[in-house]
């Protein structure tokens, strides 16, 4: 991956949302943005910055307004201007229920020119939760499942990738429940995404070993779930002997690409995990141990905002 390089800071932060919630639009300027984030590039922080998802959410009006691309503009040149990457988060694996194609899906039931997009159980569409009769992710009624192996759908979907690319001059995509995509599907998406934009960043959520995803052909990088787990075992919650330890890492190493092990995401926490100095229980020593680590090992930390 060009212009990566291993031990570069990935800090993790939802940066339009929180502002959007604490801030009046018009306040949003390149200036805002540029003094706001000096801070981040002081400390040290040379990566990316992952944009709450900016399709198929529940509030599509504040996504597609004038307003969300101006600051979103005034965001991604603050951040380049001071050397830091931008990756968006991708939902590519399920929908809102009001995303327009199941809308239009639950509207015209079988009619529909969406009727392959999902994986309907059978007709007419039950949305009642607990009695819905369509795939979700998580058995969640309000996540519907896209079938990606719809050729029209797989299109749609990797256009979007295209359009904020260009729309936007980001730098790559964390790709969420990314393991719950076919290995089709990340293979042309990344012909589609490498051939315009070679040096885009393509990163997937799993929690698990994924050498499958990381043979060059699919992704550039994962997030480390598996060094989590055995970060926490050894620093934070001291189940774990050092020798253990080690054989952990040397297990995670031996399953992984040797071009791919500079450039996993290297976390001690995100969003679906609680705070470390909360698992650490509220030890610092333990905190700063597991910090250490987490800095000092080949790859790129990435750090949950607040735990900085």
């Amino acid at each position: 991956m060009a212009n990566l390089s291993e031990n570069q800071l990935f800090p993790y932060r939802p940066i339009p949302f929180y502002y959007i919630t604490t801030h009046d639009m018009a306040e949003l300027t390149y200036e805002k943005f540029y003094a706001d984030l000096a801070d981040m590039k002081a400390k040290g922080y040379g990566g990316v910055i992952p944009f709450n998802r900016p399709i198929n959410g529940f509030s599509e009006e504040l996504y597609f307004t004038e307003d969300w691309f101006i600051m979103m503009d005034n965001c991604i040149r603050a951040c380049h201007d001071l050397g830091l990457r931008v990756v968006m988060d991708g939902v590519f694996n399920h929908t809102s229920p009001e995303f327009f194609a199941f809308r239009d899906l639950c509207n015209n039931q079988e009619r529909s020119s969406y009727r392959d997009w999902y994986y309907v159980k059978e007709f007419p569409i039950c949305r009642i939760p607990g009695l819905h009769n369509y795939k979700c992710f998580s058995y969640f009624w309000g996540m519907p499942k896209v079938n990606l192996r719809c050729e029209a759908a797989a299109k749609y979907f990797t256009d979007v990738a295209l359009y904020w690319l260009r729309k936007t001059g980001m730098d790559g995509w964390r790709l969420d429940v990314a393991d719950e995509i076919s290995h089709d599907f990340w293979r042309s998406f990344r012909k589609a995404v490498k051939s315009e934009f070679p040096e885009a960043l393509i990163v997937g959520e799993i929690w698990h070993h994924a050498p499958d995803f990381l043979q060059g052909d699919q992704w550039d990088s994962v997030m480390n779930y598996p060094f989590y787990r055995s970060l926490l075992d050894f620093a934070a919650e001291q189940t774990m002997q050092p020798s253990e330890f080690a054989g952990s890492l040397g297990f995670q190493r031996g399953n992984v690409h040797s071009a791919a092990w500079p450039l996993l995401w290297n976390l001690a926490g995100s969003h679906d995990t609680a705070r470390l100095l909360h698992l650490c229980g509220e030890d610092k020593r333990r905190q700063k141990l597991a910090a250490a680590i987490q800095l000092l090992m080949p790859g790129m930390p990435m750090i949950y905002y607040g735990d900085e």
